[in-house]
Order: C-alpha cells, then structure tokens, then sequence
C-alpha cells in the first residue's frame, strides 16, 4: 500500500523560527502547508522561497500556499473571532487538499510540533490506522525551555516536555490536535478535532503533538518528563 499523502492547515501571525518549523515537518512526512498568515504579510515570499528550496534538496514536491489574512482590529484578539477564522479556513483547506491529491491534513499551530514516537514519520502512523476512522486524535505534550537556550526552541535539547502522566501540574492546554482524512464532509471541530466520521484516538506512545510553551515554569521536581528527539 502507498503512503498517505500529508499535509498541515495553520493560521501564523509573526511566527517564530518559521523556516525551521517547515523544515522540521518534512522531515517527519509533511508534503503540503496551507498557511493564513496575518501580520506578517512580509513572510509570504520567504516561504514560498524556503517550500521550493525544500523541494530541491529533498527531491519531491513541497506545496506551500499562503492566504494573507485581513484582521478586524476591533475583535482581532477576541478568542472567538479567532476560532472563527481558523475554522473558516481548515474547511477551505481540506477542500483544496483533497484536490491536491492530500490523503491526511493536521490542524496545529506555529508552536506546535508533529512528533512520530514508534514510527520514521506521520506517512507511517497514517498508513497503520484503521480504514474506518476519518480522524485521529492526538495527545500534546507541554515544552519548556531551558534557562540558557542555545537556539531555537525547535532543535534545542535542553527543552523538556511534561507527558500526559504530569498534566495535573501544569499545562497551557490539554485538549491536543488532530488528523483529519481530506473526505468529503470533514469539516474542523473547534482547535483540537474534526468531524464528519469516526474520530480515533492515537496512542500516545505512536505520535504526540509538542507545544511549546515560553512562560518560565518550574519542572525540576516533576515525574512524567521526557525529552523529544527532534530531526530539525
């Protein structure tokens, strides 16, 4: 069988380490990225520079398509305009992937990583769930920085991440994300999950989403830690 076929839906406003962030993703099998980008109309043909350079190292197509987003500035951080927006948008995108030839799309965040645990990467974990399910639900781990970071959040080593086991301690949010099939009548279900068809949930010692978060929290004396290798 042919592995799926991958890609992220993301609203991004002046994201950090963009270019390291998209990298990453291919790296673990992400092919397409649709992106509303806001405030940072600047960004669009950086990306798009970046996307076709990732093709010619990697040998494959990489999609990068960017909507530049115009904001109400009366309601723009009002947390449901901003539900809207992003939900507006997955259901756009789903449509446009599935015309792409996509087979999966996630929905995160610019903070957010794709982390495959027991597989190479997603096209893997994708191929192994069963046929009845139109979407996978997966947990996220919190992150934190080291007091010293030596770069980006993204390759840093020292960032560790509270597992599912120590969320009771702290967590910006405890929902997670998730994969949703590109079939007709999927549609995004708020921030964390699809609907249209069965919903799955993902074992977390197969794939996890990483959140970064950048508040100083203390996790010294936590059990549940782990860290994450990450291939960016």
């Amino acid at each position: 069988m042919s592995s799926p076929k991958l890609g992220i839906i993301t609203l991004q406003r002046k994201p950090p380490d963009a270019l390291t962030w998209m990298r990453y993703h291919v790296d673990v099998g992400i092919q397409n990225f649709y992106i509303w980008l806001e405030d940072t109309d600047e960004l669009e043909p950086v990306l798009k520079s970046f996307g076709a350079q990732l093709q010619r190292e990697k040998k494959m197509p990489i999609v990068v398509y960017v909507e530049i987003g115009r904001v109400n500035r009366s309601t723009e951080d009002n947390y449901t305009d901003l539900m809207t927006r992003q939900q507006n948008f997955v259901n756009k995108m789903i449509t446009r992937a599935r015309q792409d030839g996509v087979d999966w799309v996630f929905h995160i965040d610019d903070d957010e990583l794709l982390h495959p645990r027991s597989h190479r990467d997603w096209r893997s974990v994708l191929s192994e769930v069963k046929p009845e399910c139109s979407s996978v639900h997966i947990t996220n781990w919190e992150g934190f920085s080291p007091e010293q970071p030596t770069g980006s959040w993204i390759t840093d080593a020292g960032v560790r991440y509270m597992t599912s086991k120590c969320k009771h301690l702290y967590a910006a949010y405890s929902n997670g994300k998730s994969a949703s099939k590109t079939s007709v009548g999927q549609q995004a279900h708020g921030p964390h999950h699809f609907r249209g068809g069965k919903e799955c949930e993902l074992a977390e010692d197969t794939g996890v989403v990483l959140h970064h978060d950048s508040r100083p929290v203390d996790v010294s004396n936590t059990s549940g830690q782990r860290s994450a290798k990450r291939s960016a």
